[in-house]
C-alpha cells in the first residue's frame, strides 16, 4: 500500500474518501452526516460536547451540524474510510448525537474491507459501494452503540456549545455567553479554543450557516438572515459565500 493515498467515489447521493496521509487537518462542521470508519492507527476524536479515543476499527457516526476533529498520535499508521450522506429516509432513522462502536458484526468488518481494496483497484461496480453504505448503516441505526463521554473541562465546553445552539437568532457576544455560564470571558474563550480547536467566533459563524442553510429550504435570505443572528444581510451573504462557496439565492 503507499504510503499516502486518498481515493474518492460518489454514488446515488453517498460519498467515500479511503484516506490515508501523513498531514490532516479535519476541523470540521458540515452539513451532511458522516460514517467515520478508523482503520489503522492511533487518534483522539475532539467535539464540542465529547472527546474520546479511537481504536483500529472503530466506527464514528457523525450527525450534520457537530464540530469535529481529530489529533493523531502517529500519522504515518493513519487510514480511515469516510462516508458522508444525506439521504431523507436514512437519516430520520439515525440518532442525533454521535455515536462510537468498537464492535463490528464480521460480515460487515468484510464488507467495508471489500470495499476498500475495490475503491483503490476500482473492482466493483457502485451499486457495491452503495449496498455496503446501506448495510453498514441500517446497521448502526438499530444496533446498541456506547455514546462517547466527556469530562472536566470539557463540561464547560459543552453548556458553552448548547448555549450557543440555542441562541443561533440571539445576540451571541462573549461576554453574553460568559454571563449565562459564570465564567469569565477570558476562560470562556481559552478554554474552548484548547478543547475545540477552533474560537467561539468562528464557531459561532459556522454554526449559524449550518442553520441558515437549513432555514433557506423555506424561507428566503432576507428572512433567513435575521433569523441567524445578522443585523446587516451583506455580513452574512460573505459568510455564507465563504462556507459553502455560493450565494443564499443559489
Amino acid at each position: 500500500m503507499d504510503s499516502n493515498f486518498n481515493y474518492y467515489l460518489t454514488t446515488n447521493g453517498v460519498t467515500f474518501n479511503y484516506l490515508k496521509s501523513k498531514s490532516i487537518s479535519e476541523r470540521e462542521l458540515h452539513d451532511y452526516n458522516e460514517l467515520l470508519f478508523y482503520i489503522d492507527g492511533e487518534a483522539t476524536l475532539h467535539t464540542e460536547n465529547y472527546k474520546q479515543k479511537l481504536t483500529p476499527n472503530t466506527l464514528v457516526f457523525i450527525p450534520k451540524g457537530k464540530y469535529h476533529f481529530l489529533s493523531l498520535s502517529n500519522p504515518d499508521n493513519f487510514t480511515r474510510l469516510k462516508i458522508s450522506f444525506d439521504c431523507g429516509a436514512l437519516t430520520s432513522q439515525l440518532p442525533s448525537d454521535i455515536l462510537v462502536s468498537k464492535n463490528l458484526p464480521t460480515l460487515t468488518l468484510s464488507l467495508l474491507e471489500n470495499a476498500l481494496i475495490g475503491l483503490k483497484n476500482d473492482n466493483f461496480t457502485n451499486d457495491f459501494y452503495y449496498g455496503a453504505f446501506l448495510l453498514l448503516a441500517s446497521w448502526l441505526s438499530t444496533s446498541a452503540t456506547s455514546q462517547v463521554k466527556f469530562d472536566g473541562e470539557d463540561t464547560l465546553v459543552s453548556n458553552c456549545a448548547k448555549y450557543i445552539e440555542n441562541n443561533l437568532s440571539n445576540n451571541l457576544s462573549i461576554a453574553k455567553i460568559s454571563e449565562s455560564l459564570n465564567f469569565s470571558p477570558s476562560t470562556v474563550s481559552h478554554v474552548f479554543k484548547r478543547q475545540t480547536g477552533i474560537s467561539i467566533h468562528n464557531y459561532i459563524v459556522q454554526k449559524r450557516m449550518i442553520y441558515a442553510k437549513k432555514l433557506l429550504e423555506t424561507k428566503s435570505p432576507t428572512q433567513v438572515h435575521l433569523e441567524c443572528g445578522y443585523a446587516d444581510y451583506s455580513s452574512f451573504y460573505k459568510a455564507y459565500v465563504k462556507m459553502f462557496g455560493k450565494s443564499p439565492k443559489d
